[in-house]
């Protein structure tokens, strides 16, 4: 296969199909099937499928790739791949390590190579594969309760997961297809993306049924929060500035009275600890503070090797905050790296786009930086989120450079 010169990239033809195969393969990541020992599936399937729509957008175009950009926040993660092959060498399993590396190389590709994709057509990927996940995460209920739901809650309601591996993954994936359905219809792009509309009609009430089913309650709050943000950010200078202001002014003051404002929660029956995770957060703080400059290596928090710092029934396979677990694995370099990259996602889905007022990207990218604070996205082994905001700002990207 040959690549195609810089100056043809605006010729390059995206086939529909590799779109959906990449959204698809990325999907496969949260979906909760069948393991072949300690081997994930789903890993195969996203890898089987990436490469393959690599392969199909190379037949579209007499086969050659398109050369790929390699700018903004993807130079920083190329960066930051480097450190995580590198953390091989002091990681508990090197191949553990050097295995989630070839996964996320292999996102990483996909996502540039189909940088020239419309984002609409994601958009469609998305909400067309959101409708099916959710049919099918419905129909388990009847079939298999114990499938069906979560087996172990955080609480007294049932959650649903459906055909996901956790609830958590569920109601964030229907949140994120809903978001894009109220920015498309705010857009006024219903009709470009989804021609025959009937269909969608007949599946939001399900992908809301089985949002509100899943009772994601802190990933749910955070789509909610993006998608109004994105929707603010989006009404002029001032309303900018204003929803920016605000939201930095709530964070401080929620810093500055956390005691008391804890004391309060607790006295009306809030879970100030959100069900564990700050006592996780601790423990996970206090072991990478061992080895603060190089970290315990990519993918390594999971490993045997720091199961004492678990002792009880619950062995959280992440620190529950994506910048804790950067620091974990690649020490002070790594949370860096990972912060830089979070800052540069929202500076490049946050460019005005003429053709699009209520930015796709930006709220994707937000809920993934919302969502790194109390759960794995950014610096885990991948997952759906981190697959579909590299490709997003890979679009936005290669947008970007067209228009210059």
């Amino acid at each position: 296969m040959k690549s195609m010169p810089l100056s043809d990239r605006t010729a390059v033809q995206v086939p529909r199909i590799s779109v959906l195969l990449f959204v698809f393969g990325a999907l496969c990541l949260d979906l909760n099937l069948p393991r072949l020992g300690s081997l994930k599936i789903g890993n195969l399937v996203m890898v089987t499928s990436m490469l393959l729509s690599i392969g199909l957008l190379a037949y579209k175009n007499a086969w050659r790739l398109p050369f790929p950009t390699i700018r903004s926040s993807n130079r920083i993660l190329l960066v930051y791949l480097g450190l995580i092959a590198a953390s091989t060498l002091w990681a508990p399993s090197a191949m553990d390590t050097l295995y989630q590396c070839v996964l996320l190389i292999v996102i990483y590709a996909a996502s540039v190579f189909l940088a020239s994709a419309p984002i609409e057509r994601v958009v469609r990927s998305i909400v067309v594969l959101a409708c099916i996940a959710a049919v099918l995460s419905l129909a388990v209920i009847p079939a298999d309760r114990a499938l069906a739901f979560q087996p172990f809650t955080s609480g007294e309601r049932p959650e649903l997961r459906g055909v996901f591996e956790h609830q958590l993954r569920l109601g964030l994936y229907m949140g994120l297809a809903l978001g894009l359905v109220v920015l498309a219809a705010l857009n006024g792009d219903l009709r470009r993306i989804f021609p025959q509309r009937w269909w969608l009609y007949l599946c939001l009430p399900l992908i809301f049924a089985a949002f509100i089913l899943a009772y994601a309650r802190l990933y749910s709050f955070f789509v909610v929060v993006a998608l109004a943000l994105t929707i603010a950010f989006a009404m002029g200078r001032w309303m900018r500035w204003m929803a920016g202001i605000c939201t930095l002014a709530v964070v401080v003051v929620a810093i500055t009275i956390q005691s008391s404002l804890e004391s309060t929660l607790a006295g009306a029956g809030v879970d100030t600890s959100l069900t564990g995770r700050t006592t996780i957060w601790l423990r996970s703080i206090g072991e990478a503070a061992l080895t603060p400059l190089k970290g315990h290596g990519f993918a390594s928090f999971d490993q045997p090797a720091f199961d004492h710092l678990w002792p009880g029934v619950y062995r959280p396979p992440h620190p529950h905050n994506s910048f804790i677990q950067a620091f974990f694995e690649n020490g002070y370099l790594g949370f860096g790296l990972v912060v830089l990259l979070a800052l540069s996602h929202i500076w490049v889905a946050g460019a005005r786009n003429p053709d699009q007022r209520y930015s796709y990207t930006f709220f994707f990218v937000l809920t993934m930086v919302l969502g790194s604070l109390t759960g794995a996205n950014y610096a885990s082994k991948p997952v759906t989120l981190y697959c579909l905001v590299l490709l997003m700002t890979s679009i936005a990207i290669q947008t970007r450079n067209k228009s210059k």
